[in-house]
């Protein structure tokens, strides 16, 4: 990066420039990137890869520079930076290129000029003045928060959050290498506003949340349908349902949910039939875990009929700690899968993990989302103890592509994978599935 000496000059004439209200025409997408560049952006990632061993700033940028060429030439762009003084000044937050039409060249050639300083970090006033200058357009508007530490100033980041969701603006944010605090502030941000939370721990997480947040300002909308949802209010499963290897002893239609008895073989498994699923779908369920014996696996997933092609979503509770969202392709070739950690416990005995989700976790939702080629997996968890867990958001795993796209049968399972040498009395496990649903799609770009 060159050294930002001759900066201060420039913005200030920008600056005064960008007071005077521009003369934007309407824009599908009105976006202000706020980038964090205080001292701790010049450090290292604490989940280094081999692949790339650049700073958190380099991380950023570069990531952000091939981002920004390929945005969409119809959409305003404006940029905003705190943190880059060392002065400790908390009105030290400066936009550097006002929103104006989409110009790649100028915000690269104004970023590159950026280096971390010792300086403040005003969170909630950076939003509130970048909320200022998007309500000065038409069209959507999206804040991009780009931050690695809390606010610092004193700023009342949920108060203002709030506020601009009531002026129909919402903030996506990126949390740079975060810790717990840090977390539930950012993504408390991001849910107050009604935008998305995104996590970067390292070089190639930086590069797949910049891609989810690069389809997100395309203006690529889901206009769903829900074509089918179960909440199991009767007290025996809809025709829709066919159960598949079935056993009474071990599946139960409650009113309100569905008991499911897990062993070491895939009984009970759960068909649903969908006929629009054809098009491009969400398939999504919620459930909680009643009991466990050491690692009980709850899958959804899409198949075709002889079950040679399978795509899924699968949520792993181990005895070993972590609760562990996958993403698996399966093939009569080969099988490849990704996979997120949603949580670690804080006990690694059986009683202690079960008493930890009781007390903390109310239910999980998973979910398995086709788009054209693409399979997107998902899982959020809907917690019970604020203090002990950030507040909800969403977990991705990375895409699966499939030209086969099996697309016969919607089906979910739960069942054990228990190790050999792992002894427990308890034999069994429960979960209860509480509601699923299906929602076709429109993609809108």
């Amino acid at each position: 990066m060159k050294k930002r000496k001759q900066l201060d000059i420039i913005i200030s004439a920008i600056l005064l420039v960008g007071s005077i209200a521009p003369n934007l025409a309407w824009a599908s997408s009105n976006v202000m990137f706020i980038f964090d560049v205080s001292e701790q952006m010049s450090g290292k990632f604490s989940k280094h890869t081999k692949l790339k061993d650049l700073s958190k700033i380099e991380s950023t940028m570069e990531t952000f520079e091939a981002m920004v060429e390929v945005l969409p030439k119809d959409i305003n762009v404006g940029i905003e930076v705190y943190g880059h003084q060392g002065d400790r000044d908390c009105s030290a937050i400066e936009i550097i290129n006002p929103l104006a039409p989409l110009d790649p060249e100028a915000i690269v050639e104004n970023i590159q000029m950026l280096e971390p300083d010792q300086g403040s970090t005003p969170i909630a006033k950076a939003l509130q003045q970048a909320g200022e200058a998007l309500n000065a357009v038409k069209g959507d508007k999206t804040i991009i928060l780009f931050s690695n530490t809390q606010d610092t100033c004193g700023g009342d980041v949920n108060e203002i959050s709030n506020i601009l969701k009531e002026q129909g603006i919402s903030v996506n944010v990126l949390g740079i290498d975060v810790n717990e605090d840090e977390t539930r502030e950012l993504s408390g941000i991001a849910e107050a506003s009604g935008g998305e939370y995104f996590v970067a721990r390292n070089f190639e997480e930086m590069e797949k949340s910049l891609e989810s947040i690069k389809e997100k300002i395309e203006g690529r909308t889901h206009k769903g349908k829900v074509v089918f949802r179960d909440d199991f209010i009767e007290d025996s499963l809809s025709s829709q349902w066919t159960v598949i290897n079935s056993d009474t002893n071990l599946l139960k239609v409650n009113k309100g949910a569905v008991s499911i008895t897990s062993t070491k073989k895939a009984e009970n498994i759960l068909h649903l039939n969908v006929p629009e699923k054809k098009n491009d779908w969400v398939f999504t369920a919620n459930f909680n875990v009643d009991s466990q014996s050491m690692q009980e696996v709850f899958e959804l997933g899409i198949s075709n009929k002889n079950q040679t092609e399978t795509i899924l979503a699968r949520i792993n509770i181990n005895i070993d700690n972590n609760l562990i969202l996958k993403s698996i392709k399966n093939t009569k070739k080969s099988t490849s899968h990704f996979q997120q950690k949603l949580i670690t416990y804080r006990s690694k005995t059986l009683s202690g993990q079960l008493d930890f989700l009781e007390k903390n976790i109310q239910s999980i939702t998973v979910k398995l989302e086709k788009v054209g080629n693409e399979y997107v997996v998902s899982a959020r968890l809907e917690q019970l103890n604020n203090d002990i867990l950030p507040p909800s958001t969403w977990v991705l795993s990375q895409k699966i592509k499939s030209n086969q796209l099996p697309n016969d049968v919607f089906f979910i399972k739960t069942y054990q994978n228990n190790e050999k040498n792992h002894q427990t009395k308890r034999s069994t496990g429960k979960v209860n599935l509480k509601w699923v649903e299906v929602e076709t799609l429109a993609i809108t770009k």
